[in-house]
């Protein structure tokens, strides 16, 4: 017998197993093949504009040197994100897309959609500017957007001025870490696969577990065991299959 996965399968950056990571193509099929969260990373323009993208660059996506920083919001818009490295000539055409269009494209669905704000975005527009630009791009996902960062204190500010569902991305595991999640109640506490205990149920508080960089259904299975309940992944429809029962 088998039974339906009890944890939340979240699309790292869409699917980047069969797609161009934060591109449009791979979000929107990702969701059409049933995955119910996906995450993606935002960066920012010369002119404050919020755009997809998790490098500071275009180099390993696109070819392209220029960082996010030194082009116009049209100019962005404009580059190859086809990661033709990888993909060849498949994904040609694919262009760097907006926060705004992606958010439009996925009002929908799906269920959970976790806006992961960079660092280096958040220091070239300032918490007040981020945090505004955030809201506006992100409008027609209201219900189903979560922001998420490495950035502590945006997070904190951004929580403490609109109340908005947080997600802190912890640097390293330990006890000066899970005090300062304690501090600034997360709704989601998020943290890659390698850097957690190796064994033993991981501790419990306001917020929902979520693990990064899963790709065997065996070892998400395990992950759920410990608490865990959002789980992401390089190849999302790999976790999506039915769980053996016991």
């Amino acid at each position: 017998m088998q039974t339906e996965p009890s944890f939340v399968v979240v699309g790292h950056r869409g699917n980047p197993e069969y797609f161009p990571e934060n591109s449009l193509v791979g979000l929107t099929q990702t969701v059409a093949a049933g995955v119910t969260a996906v995450e993606f990373d935002v960066q920012c323009t010369q002119d404050g504009e919020l755009i997809l993208l998790h490098d500071e660059d275009f180099m390993r996506v696109a070819g392209v040197s220029a960082h996010a920083h030194s082009v116009s919001f049209a100019q962005a818009c404009s580059i190859d994100v086809a990661e033709e490295q990888r993909f060849g000539s498949k994904f040609r055409g694919e262009k760097t897309p907006s926060l705004t269009q992606v958010c439009h494209a996925l009002q929908n669905g799906p269920e959970y959609v976790f806006v992961e704000i960079k660092s280096e975005a958040v220091g070239y527009l300032g918490f007040d500017g981020a945090m505004q630009k955030l809201l506006e791009a992100t409008a027609a996902i209201a219900e189903q957007r979560i922001f998420i960062s490495y950035h502590y204190e945006f997070l904190s500010f951004l929580k403490q001025e609109t109340g908005q569902k947080i997600g802190w991305v912890m640097t390293c595991y330990d006890d000066a870490s899970l005090a300062q999640a304690d501090k600034l109640q997360p709704e989601y506490l998020i943290c890659n696969k390698n850097k957690l205990p190796k064994t033993g149920k991981l501790p419990t508080n306001t917020w929902a577990w979520f693990v990064y960089d899963v790709v065997e259904l065996q070892e998400a299975i395990a992950l759920q065991k410990r608490g865990v309940k959002f789980i992401e992944s390089w190849n999302p429809q790999a976790l999506l299959q039915p769980v053996p029962a016991e």
